[in-house]
């Protein structure tokens, strides 16, 4: 679907501002842990309803810590009929032993970003393309251990996704 575009005369109404012009967005206010499970779960709180019909680029970018061997998996939810494509990611790798050693890295369906420890911070940013069929529902972000670990890889608040919808 492209770009609404107006005409001379046309009403500008609330629904078509909120839907053009304002992205959707959810922020993570509070720590959530993950142990001994490469299993992707529902994220309690990265989720946003999104519109039938529509393309967005979505951007998350999270705070982490993991244990250098349980690293962080990454997923999604998408609504039926839906396609979500990774574009761009930014994260440390798998095998990481200092914040130097990231990656960048296109098309991965499911990302591992690699951890530093416990109680060592870590970032990953990510753009995909949502592509949205004739049924609406939720992105709804999932993740996981990338390799199981009986020490917890957590997701902190400040954590946030942003989806604007282009077409």
């Amino acid at each position: 679907m492209a770009v609404k575009v107006w005409n001379v005369g046309d009403v500008l109404t609330a629904a078509d501002m909120n839907a053009w012009t304002v992205p959707l967005a959810a922020y993570r206010t509070t720590t959530q842990s993950v142990t001994s499970s490469t299993t992707l779960q529902n994220d309690n709180a990265l989720s946003v309803a999104v519109a039938a019909n529509a393309v967005y680029i979505v951007e998350l970018a999270l705070i982490y810590d993991a244990d250098t061997a349980g690293d962080l998996k990454l997923g999604w939810t998408i609504p039926a009929g839906a396609s979500i494509t990774n574009v761009a990611d930014s994260m440390l790798t798998g095998t990481a032993a200092a914040g130097t050693d990231d990656q960048m890295t296109a098309g991965t369906t499911n990302p591992v970003a690699g951890g530093l420890g416990a109680g060592t911070n870590c970032g990953f940013v990510g753009k995909w393309l949502l592509t949205i069929s004739s049924t609406s529902g939720t992105l709804q972000l999932q993740w996981a251990q990338g390799t199981s670990s009986a020490t917890a890889t957590r997701l902190f608040a400040g954590s946030y996704l942003l989806a604007q919808r282009v077409g």
